[in-house]
């Protein structure tokens, strides 16, 4: 749990920085699928690193902030261990990326 609340502390730090976070995205959500125990969710890890990397590339960096805001908030409902928060900020943050690509 501390290695999702340090990476995602690392991010904002690159972030803020302007430096390539991608790396540090990608390790974020590997460790949380692979955290959730879900052999499904944990056999999406290739394709959603892939994503990742390439919504990171097609936002241009505009969603810098939500990016930081809502890993924090799901790395925070992680370290609670409340699950329906940590559910509710990833279906969040998917969503407002969803929305940028439409």
């Amino acid at each position: 749990m501390s290695e999702i609340i340090e990476l995602s502390n690392k991010i904002e730090i690159a972030i803020l920085n302007g430096q390539d976070y991608s790396d540090l995205d990608v390790e974020f959500h590997t460790i949380i699928a692979i955290s959730s125990r879900n052999l499904v969710v944990e056999n999406l890890i290739p394709i959603l690193n892939m994503n990742i990397r390439s919504l990171i590339d097609v936002t241009h960096s505009v969603l810098k902030e939500h990016t930081i805001l809502s890993h924090k908030k799901i790395a925070n409902a992680i370290k609670e261990r409340n699950e329906e928060m940590a559910e509710q900020s990833m279906k969040e943050h998917i969503e407002i990326n969803q929305n940028y690509l439409e």
